[in-house]
């Protein structure tokens, strides 16, 4: 396998620096949007005719250059910069070094079913629950896309792993918000357009959008919900939560290292389950304590059962080609000196041949 280093140069940033920005410090990215529709922003740059906004910032464009960006405070870094644009980056250098020409123009259906199903599963049995356990798993997103990447994917259909990997630089890894931005730019098939009459919403391929890594990250996520729910009786899953009876949490936790992840117990206790969205565990709770008359159930059982034996053989792959290692070797601690076996290029590519 093919093991490449996600690590942007200077000269990757200098796109980002020959862009006129302002920071403006009274303002959220809400109040940005809301200052659009009010026409409090366009006064900063009159030749604007559209402007774009992000989670983090809007840019006015005008016809020849992209103006003026305003940023929203919160989610400046000291060096001025903001998770969506280290997630942005690292995103552009992934695709470039570790796909390349084998990056293929994804069709219409593909676009669709990733606007469609790329989606976590929930699950709650409302109710009261004595002696369960709260199971988190650490940076599952961040986990999931790095091993579903150049993954050919087509639900139910067809999976196949080329023999590359991308292992990202620590200032994306150790940023969360950066992550999760990542994350975003990839699933992107909206684009927000305003213009100085109002706000306009374009249904468009993002640039970067990246729909077979996506969709089998989400359904990764639902093989786990499936298996969580059917075999280990839990009664409330929210993408990346689950409540789980607390004598099975050991055999919960083994079976997601299994899979490749890291579970966490957060918490251990008697829980109350309202619905979705809705919980409370020990000292943990949700901020909506609203009780629901039904269950909810949005995994999709059929793919988990097709996509369950196919995702441990991608595992199996991954850490036949690190040794074992690629749950430590992703989380790594900075600086550690990277041990990688020598021959495993060679012999992965045939097997995944």
């Amino acid at each position: 396998m093919r093991i490449v280093e996600v690590i942007p140069s200077t000269e990757d940033w200098a796109w980002w620096f020959n862009t006129p920005q302002e920071s403006v410090p009274q303002y959220t990215i809400d109040e940005m949007r809301k200052a659009l529709h009010n026409g409090e922003l366009w006064g900063a740059f009159p030749q604007a005719t559209k402007a774009f906004s992000s989670p983090f910032k809007v840019t006015l464009k005008g016809k020849s250059d992209w103006g003026v960006r305003f940023v929203s405070y919160r989610v400046l870094d000291t060096t001025g910069r903001t998770p969506w644009d280290y997630a942005k980056a690292h995103l552009r250098a992934a695709l470039r070094l570790t796909l390349g020409s084998r990056r293929k123009r994804f069709s219409t259906q593909d676009w669709e079913a990733m606007r469609r199903g790329a989606y976590g599963p929930q699950y709650a049995v409302p109710g009261e629950y004595s002696d369960m356990a709260y199971v988190d798993i650490r940076g599952a997103y961040y986990t999931l896309y790095t091993m579903y990447w150049a993954t050919e994917y087509y639900p139910k259909r067809f999976m196949g792993k080329h023999a590359v990997l991308p292992l990202w630089h620590p200032e994306l890894r150790d940023n969360k918000l950066a992550r999760n931005a990542l994350w975003g730019l990839a699933r992107a098939t909206r684009i927000s357009l305003y213009t100085p009459n109002g706000e306009h919403h374009i249904t468009a391929p993002h640039e970067l959008s990246y729909p077979q890594m996506v969709l089998g990250t989400t359904d990764a996520l639902h093989a786990v919900a499936h298996v969580a729910v059917r075999q280990f009786g839990a009664v409330y899953v929210m993408t990346d939560g689950y409540i789980v009876p607390h004598r099975l949490v050991g055999l919960f936790v083994d079976f997601l290292a299994s899979m490749g992840l890291e579970g966490r117990v957060l918490e251990v206790g008697d829980a109350w389950v309202g619905g979705v969205g809705a919980y409370r565990i020990g000292g943990k709770a949700s901020r909506r304590m609203q009780m629901y008359p039904r269950p909810v159930d949005t995994i999709r059982h059929s793919v988990a059962e097709w996509l369950l034996p196919r995702h441990k053989w991608l595992v199996g792959v991954i850490n036949l080609a690190l040794g074992g290692r690629f749950h430590d070797y992703l989380w790594r601690p900075l600086g550690e000196e990277e041990m990688l076996p020598d021959d495993v290029g060679a012999e992965l590519g045939e097997m995944m041949a």
